[in-house]
């Protein structure tokens, strides 16, 4: 009797060592999609406060106007750092809001805050910060088909497109490889 103690104390010592199935699936990647004046009125309550504020850590995400996971994104074209997106309005013929085209998106990976780009469209003639990240929707690019929105992300003082992704470069290739494991980067 007593051996079979000891047997189901090494059985449940065993189990609690191995990582639940769960812990693997938590890699995730999400576009907040915000209007213009959201994220500056969070700001602006922020500072009303006395409170710093941090774009990428400050925001309440739940404002966003929306939002897309990576099963949304069909190819991350790495070289050329587009993503071309499901149109979420497509299938009703609804016409896309034109906040999908300007405003700010925040890039959420494993749930932490890792670049906002400015969303502007691709015929924008506005005079854009060097050091600013930006995310244009390429209209061109979806010429008579509604079921694709094209993103290009661009940031004219980024070195590679790695540094275009994330400022942290072992996030960036945290980022590709997990396009990579859901067969949507094109390299």
């Amino acid at each position: 009797m007593r051996y079979w103690w000891l047997l189901i104390v090494l059985i449940g010592c065993i189990q609690t060592d191995q990582t639940p199935p769960a812990a693997n699936q938590l890699t995730s990647y999400r576009l907040y999609f915000f209007e213009h004046k959201v994220l500056s009125q969070q700001k602006d309550a922020h500072i009303a406060a006395n409170q710093e504020w941090n774009i990428l850590r400050d925001p309440d995400l739940s404002q966003a106007s929306y939002v897309l996971s990576d099963s949304a994104i069909v190819e991350y074209n790495w070289p050329k750092q587009t993503l071309v997106l499901q149109n979420p309005w497509a299938e009703g013929n609804q016409k896309t809001p034109l906040w999908m085209s300007e405003g700010t998106t925040l890039v959420v990976f494993n749930g932490q805050i890792i670049r906002a780009y400015q969303r502007e469209l691709s015929i924008t003639s506005k005079y854009i910060a060097p050091e600013t990240a930006v995310m244009y929707h390429e209209l061109q690019a979806n010429v008579g088909d509604t079921t694709k929105l094209s993103y290009r992300l661009m940031q004219t003082g980024a070195t590679s497109p790695a540094a275009i992704v994330s400022d942290d470069g072992a996030m960036a290739e945290a980022v590709k490889q997990h396009f990579r494991q859901l067969g949507k980067l094109v390299e």
